[in-house]
This record gives structure tokens, sequence and C-alpha cells, in this order.
């Protein structure tokens, strides 16, 4: 089971994507979800180990442990 989903979407676009059923979906799965509209861009980092994910938006920081 995957612990973090990355969308790749732009702000205001016409798809209206991702779509509510797909957000829903990965929230009741627990997975942390990373949007490039809401989080700007989004680094992944890993040493095989542990998973750190930041974005440069908002300039958080979380670490995850395990591996994707």
């Amino acid at each position: 089971m995957p612990k973090i989903a990355i969308i790749g979407v732009g702000e205001n676009n016409l798809f209206n994507h991702p779509s509510e059923i797909t957000i829903e979906n990965l929230e009741k799965q627990k997975i942390s979800i990373y949007r490039t509209d809401q989080n700007g861009e989004i680094t992944i980092r890993t040493n095989g180990k542990k998973i750190k994910e930041t974005n440069a938006t908002k300039n958080s920081c979380k670490t995850n442990k395990g591996v994707i």
C-alpha cells in the first residue's frame, strides 16, 4: 500500500482534476496527499528506508518511515 500520493495538476484546471472520488479514496486509505496546485513544487527524498517529502510553497517538511 502506498504511503503518499503526488498529484500533478494545474490550479483551476478545466477538467476539475483531481476528482473528489480520487481524493476520498486516498483519504480513506490514510495516504498522504501532495498536490502541485496546493503545495507547489514537491520534492521526495529517500535513503531506501525513510521518505522525506518537502514542498517549496508552504516550506513544510514531513518524514515517514518505510519505503513506497
